[in-house]
């Protein structure tokens, strides 16, 4: 694995198909902070990409507007889950997607940031993170639904 260092640098698995090898070092950079950004937000927060290589395995759904309805139905999905498991006294609905990120596992597995109501008290919107994706049988595989948790500066 390239996160735990047991794969030494190799330009044919780290610099993306059609980029110059003369800017090895930079791609060094972009990784640096790449997996970093992985490690340090479980993969929900992804502001660099280096591109389509192999290493590069998660990767940030820009045009996710084309799966909106299948996005939903999994972000849908996972709050109604976390509104009848949690010990949350709270119910919750989803409101819109934010982002989306995703990598290939048991198919294309989703990382989404998605802003919800509270019903329960009628506050501002909050944010959750989801990790889900449509299992091979059609059903909705939801492995993680939290509250985000912000970083204090």
């Amino acid at each position: 694995m390239a996160l735990a260092g047991q794969i030494p640098w190799n330009n044919k698995y780290f610099i993306p198909q059609g980029a110059s090898m003369e800017h090895e070092l930079l791609f060094r950079k972009i990784y640096w902070r790449y997996f970093n950004q992985i490690c340090d937000t479980h993969g929900f927060d992804i502001d660099i990409y280096p591109g389509k290589a192999w290493a590069a395995t998660y990767v940030p759904y820009i045009d996710f507007r084309k799966e909106i309805d299948l996005l939903m139905d999994l972000a849908k999905h996972a709050i109604q889950d976390y509104n009848n498991t949690s010990n949350d006294d709270y119910k919750y609905k989803v409101t819109w997607i934010e982002k989306v990120n995703y990598f290939v596992g048991e198919g294309r597995e989703f990382l989404m940031t998605v802003k919800v109501k509270n019903l329960t008290l009628r506050t501002p919107i909050e944010t959750f993170q989801i990790h889900a994706y449509r299992g091979r049988n059609e059903e909705n595989v939801v492995r993680l639904c939290r509250k985000k948790f912000f970083k204090l500066s």
